[in-house]
């Protein structure tokens, strides 16, 4: 006996065809669909669709108001204990002012500049938990020094300002100095 089959699978394709005519253009005042942007709650809708939750703002500066003593060769903590008087914030209240402390609320990428006016000899560290991040050194000339440094972190992390001096004296990391950082994405 002989028996015929169709074959279920798709052969090639064959040449495409011309394209359409174009439609005219909608109507902007008839659009049903609506954005809307609440910046209190970070909620993003769209009317007749669904509501997104954006992540929330981080961001923050603080000033270190005291001199802070250096003993030598010993790694000292800045405290940048103002994140509340002008120009200094704390978006989000992840920076700790009486620790000296700033804890991610989530995982990203997150960027820090420190400005700090120290002695000769002295280096500048960004900890990161156990980590460390050397921003900036004075060598033989005391002055302010900026750094900055872009980091992936977790929620888990905290993040630390430090310095360590090597002159062979006590010497001072004068107030007026500042930390401020931001969640990039």
């Amino acid at each position: 006996a002989l028996y015929a089959a169709k074959s279920l699978e798709r052969g090639p394709a064959g040449p495409a065809g011309l394209p359409g005519i174009q439609g005219p253009p909608g109507d902007p005042a008839s659009d049903d669909q609506k954005l809307n942007w609440d910046r209190n709650t970070r909620d993003l809708s769209i009317i007749g669709g669904n509501t997104v939750k954006l992540d929330t703002e981080v961001a923050f500066r603080a000033v270190n108001t005291t001199d802070v003593s250096l003993p030598n060769e010993q790694k000292v903590k800045i405290v940048f204990d103002d994140a509340t008087t002008a120009p200094n914030f704390n978006i989000g209240e992840n920076y700790k002012t009486a620790l000296g402390e700033f804890k991610p609320p989530t995982d990203g990428i997150y960027s820090f500049n420190v400005s700090l006016r120290i002695p000769p000899d002295a280096t500048v560290i960004l900890n990161i938990d156990d980590r460390e991040e050397v921003l900036f050194n004075s060598f033989n000339s005391a002055g302010r020094y900026n750094g900055s440094i872009t980091l992936r972190l977790s929620s888990s992390n905290t993040v630390t300002v430090w310095v360590v001096q090597t002159t062979g004296f006590p010497m001072f990391v004068y107030s007026g100095g500042y930390f401020s950082g931001f969640r990039v994405y």
